[in-house]
């Protein structure tokens, strides 16, 4: 659970392996008002795929896979809307079950982020940003751009969920300089997992049921 909640920093962030682009998406429809963020990356032996869904009318949506080749690890699914703004539902798909996270309760206890530079990232003007721990033997490091898709609506959704939300989004600060466009993590000077922002799409339509709970 400790290697998921690192990697449910994007808030706002992959379906099962495979999945490249949705079918379902109407990427021809003339009112869009979705963002779709697709990461990928690994973690030791395991891939890790991430999309995003955000639609500035319904809230957002996102979901990790982590897998071996073709065998499905864990695939959860994060949904929070708008209209119930304390509220955020984990889903596993391989389970079926769920949990409903009230997003308030407390406020967080801080952050050990900061600023260490900026750089360019596949176009992207990056702020980077650290979080070294354990005696500065363990670092994660972000690259954050505001040039990232969907970037206001990610604000918008923070400042919706209040100070609690550190509580479900590891370093949630980091989003103060932007968008994720790479992380890496590493350990005694050794890289043990990286994602990577692969696919940008400012303009998408996402059918309804996309945002909703699975019922089984």
């Amino acid at each position: 659970m400790k290697r998921l909640k690192t990697f449910l920093l994007l808030l706002l962030v992959a379906f099962c392996p495979g999945w490249t682009s949705p079918a379902h998406v109407n990427l021809n429809a003339t009112d869009n008002n979705g963002v779709l963020l697709v990461y990928i990356g690994e973690m030791g032996a395991m891939g890790v795929d991430i999309a995003v869904e955000i639609d500035s009318t319904v809230g957002a949506r996102y979901d990790v896979v982590f897998q071996n080749g073709d065998n499905v690890l864990s695939h959860i699914a994060v949904f929070y809307k708008f209209s119930a703004p304390n509220q955020t539902i984990f889903y596993n798909y391989l389970s079926h079950q769920s949990v409903t996270h009230n997003c308030c309760e407390s406020a967080s206890s801080g952050s050990n982020v900061k600023a260490a530079g900026t750089g360019v990232i596949d176009n992207y003007s990056c702020t980077h940003v650290q979080n070294v721990n354990n005696n500065e033997r363990n670092a994660t490091d972000y690259w954050v751009s505001t040039q990232v898709p969907g970037y206001s609506l990610l604000l918008k959704i923070l400042n919706s969920i209040g100070p609690g939300y550190q509580q479900l989004f590891v370093d949630g600060n980091i989003f103060q300089w932007g968008g994720l466009v790479r992380m890496t993590s590493t350990s005694h000077g050794r890289t043990v997992g990286s994602i990577d922002l692969t696919e940008a799409n400012p303009a998408m339509s996402f059918p309804a049921k996309d945002f909703d709970v699975p019922s089984n």
